[in-house]
């Protein structure tokens, strides 16, 4: 079913990447991993935040495969130098595998929030409508009846080849979410977008980006690289949508509330918050794009299910209890905007920062638990290499007055056990994440679990 370019020489491989070399052989496929190697694959020693795969190379193994490719020189004729390996390996797949993605039309999803529901609702549409369709994204990857859990939105390019050739059989559509991150670090240069969905633009990951502009600008490059025949399907209400509109090359079709090709009068849903309507639009508007019948978009869309941890109601009798993904400012605030808007009722808000990122976000975040929440209680939220407590205090300068609890099971049970009639108690930061970060260690947590928990003495 796949095809690689079987007759690839290892000397023509390392010449298209601009490398002269005389070793023989043929290379078929690429490795991050230093296990099952053979004359025919190309091991790659990259060097991560925790493991430095060049540690991995020993005799055996250089006897095993065909080449290592390195990011610093090595005295070894096996072994070869790269510069920049770790964003040429996009470059590597294209060289490698150029029939990879033939005759599959690729859906992109970028944008600060809403990539995980729009690419989800998408996935359902798709599939609805008959079609093989395979969605990588936040935490997994489905494909037919399997799915498989990873830990990046965008998967690296050797990992995404490694599961694309051992899907049963080849998708006609792919939905990916994609980061800025990946953007950047060049993971997705292999791909061509066939339609890509922006779906608004606020901060996040200042840490990476260091500000907005360049932010903004990652962002946009990726629509700049559809072509004329390809579309870009953009949400005209946020403001950085009229500039992409400006820049790019390939057609638009526009999407918002009031104004824009679809609009709330095309589709709406009055069951859900506010903020969801725009990734029912987006999905509505590509739905369109590819001729789906409007009965299958519209059955489709009243019959999604806003679950896995995003605006999923778990408990809504004396009380509510909601559980959310927001993690970044906009979506804090659309999340608590909505719920003041749709139910009038107060609102206590549990909600940390993750550590060793963004750190002009948590006083932003402190105000907006100010503005809106009645309640706040602090707590953990993947805080990493950093002091639970450091981070804590960021928050607490934007003058916000907050219990700080840092367990985060013991934070959720005394927001539980302290509800009153009528409240609304939003839970944000995890959604269905199942760990925690701390000190470099990944420790099984999963709000969800620990809510239902606490609730089965109000059953």
């Amino acid at each position: 079913m796949f095809l690689w370019d079987d007759k690839m020489k290892t000397k023509k491989f390392l010449k298209k990447l601009g490398i002269k070399s005389k070793i023989k052989g043929k290379i078929t496929h690429l490795s991050l991993s230093n296990d099952h190697l053979d004359s025919k694959t190309a091991f790659i020693a990259l060097k991560g935040q925790y493991h430095d795969a060049l540690t991995d190379v020993n005799q055996k193994n250089l006897q095993n495969v065909g080449i290592v490719l390195t990011y610093k020189e090595m005295f070894h004729p096996k072994i070869i130098y790269i510069q920049n390996l770790k964003y040429r390996l996009s470059q590597m797949v294209s060289i490698l595998y150029p029939q990879l993605l033939k005759n599959v039309s690729v859906i992109g999803v970028c944008g600060t929030c809403g990539k995980t529901t729009t690419a989800t609702m998408i996935t359902h549409l798709l599939k609805n409508n008959k079609q093989r369709v395979a969605y990588i994204g936040t935490g997994k990857i489905q494909y037919e009846d399997e799915e498989i859990l990873t830990n990046n939105t965008t998967l690296n390019p050797i990992e995404f080849v490694h599961h694309f050739l051992n899907f049963k059989s080849k998708p006609q559509y792919l939905v990916l979410e994609v980061s800025s991150h990946a953007i950047l670090e060049n993971r997705i240069n292999f791909i061509h977008f066939n339609a890509l969905v922006f779906t608004n633009f606020s901060q996040d990951h200042l840490d990476f980006h260091l500000n907005m502009t360049n932010y903004f600008e990652v962002k946009k490059s990726l629509f700049l690289t559809l072509s004329k025949k390809d579309v870009a399907i953009i949400n005209i209400d946020d403001k950085k949508g009229m500039d992409l509109i400006a820049s790019v090359h390939s057609n638009v079709i526009t999407y918002g509330k009031t104004f824009g090709k679809y609009t709330l009068k095309d589709y709406s849903r009055e069951d859900v918050l506010s903020y969801n309507q725009y990734n029912l639009l987006a999905t509505y508007a590509l739905g369109k794009y590819f001729n789906i019948q409007e009965a299958i978009i519209q059955k489709t869309l009243d019959e999604y299910s806003f679950d896995l941890g995003r605006s999923q109601i778990l408990y809504d009798k004396k009380f509510m209890v909601i559980l959310d993904y927001a993690h970044t400012p906009n979506a804090l605030k659309n999340l608590l905007m909505a719920l003041k808007k749709q139910y009038q009722r107060k609102i206590t808000l549990v909600f940390g920062c993750g550590g060793n990122r963004d750190k002009q976000k948590r006083k932003i975040m402190g105000k907006i638990a100010m503005q809106y929440a009645t309640k706040t209680i602090l707590t953990n939220d993947n805080p990493r290499d950093e002091n639970p407590q450091d981070i804590i205090q960021d928050i607490l300068k934007s003058g916000l007055q907050a219990k700080v609890i840092l367990s985060r099971k013991e934070a959720i049970d005394y927001s539980i056990t302290h509800a009153k009639e009528n409240d609304i108690i939003a839970i944000v930061g995890k959604g269905n994440e199942d760990f925690q970060l701390i000190k470099q260690q990944k420790i099984l947590h999963n709000d969800k679990q620990c809510i239902l928990e606490r609730l089965k003495s109000y059953e």
